[in-house]
């Protein structure tokens, strides 16, 4: 052994994997997407969820709710990212809001007053407005 940590295609050891899809939700509307982000938010992941956000926007007027179950860490940057896209959805008439998020990611978004222009709720129905 080296002693340099392993990497692989996911990054460095012990970063879990990034991801953006699209899940399924029952009684979601048709303007309506439910995106399960799961990974690490930082600087290293902020270009892939803008880009997959601004793909998932379209058409203008969608309504976008974030599940972040999966993501215990956030930085800096992916609350720049956030911020943005909450702009610019709402500019074409949409809606973006976080659900199901950690207690770590909502002391980051509360820290920096992000939650006060991206609504933050506790479940997904509840972000869906149900």
């Amino acid at each position: 052994m080296s002693g340099v940590p392993r990497t692989d295609d996911d990054g460095p050891a012990g970063r879990a994997p990034f991801s953006v899809r699209v899940v399924p939700w029952t009684g979601s509307e048709p303007d309506q997407a439910v995106v399960a982000v799961a990974g690490d938010v930082d600087m290293h992941t902020e270009g892939q969820l803008r880009d997959e956000l601004t793909r998932l926007s379209e058409p203008p007027g969608r309504r976008l709710v974030l599940d972040f179950s999966g993501v215990e860490f956030m930085a800096s940057a992916g609350v720049a990212v956030l911020l943005e896209m909450s702009a610019r959805i709402e500019a074409d008439g949409g809606s973006l809001a976080l659900a199901c998020v950690h207690p770590m990611v909502a002391r980051v978004l509360s820290l920096t007053a992000a939650d006060e222009l991206v609504p933050v709720r506790p479940t997904v129905d509840e972000a869906l407005g149900r």
